[in-house]
């Protein structure tokens, strides 16, 4: 019988924006892709006020939501580090970008950041006839 369920295997990429920088990313399963959208949804429908300004407003916070959803879903594992500054005579420190943290999308590289995303939408992306490669 075909098996219907999601494989969580992770991926690893290669990343092209960041010398050096790879990063495993699993896919998600329906139920992951529908709370995906259920949160980009809810995020629209609670900051829309009628107004141009509030729609756009609400447009960027659910893509925001639902990114920060995704980085904290699919990446499974990442050797993308940051460098935290110290206080002056004090040394830096340099440690593994958090990305289960919503503030680490601040941090991020938007070049990393735009890969990243594309990686996650290219992984999740299914099209009719992939499956059994008839394109049917």
């Amino acid at each position: 019988m075909p098996i219907g369920t999601v494989n969580t295997d992770p991926v690893r990429y290669e990343l092209k924006s960041l010398e050096g920088a790879w990063i495993d990313l699993k896919p998600m399963s329906h139920g992951m892709t529908l709370a995906r959208r259920e949160i980009s949804t809810k995020q629209a429908m609670r900051n829309i006020g009628g107004k141009q300004d509030d729609a756009e407003m609400a447009i960027e916070l659910a893509q925001r939501a639902a990114t920060q959803y995704e980085y904290r879903n699919c990446i499974v594992d990442h050797n993308i580090e940051e460098e935290i500054k110290g206080k002056a005579g004090e040394d830096s420190v340099i440690k593994k970008l958090d990305f289960k943290k919503p503030e680490t999308l601040d941090k991020l590289d938007p070049r990393v950041g735009d890969e990243i995303d594309q990686l996650i939408e290219d992984l999740n992306k299914f099209e009719v006839g992939e499956a059994d490669g008839s394109g049917n």
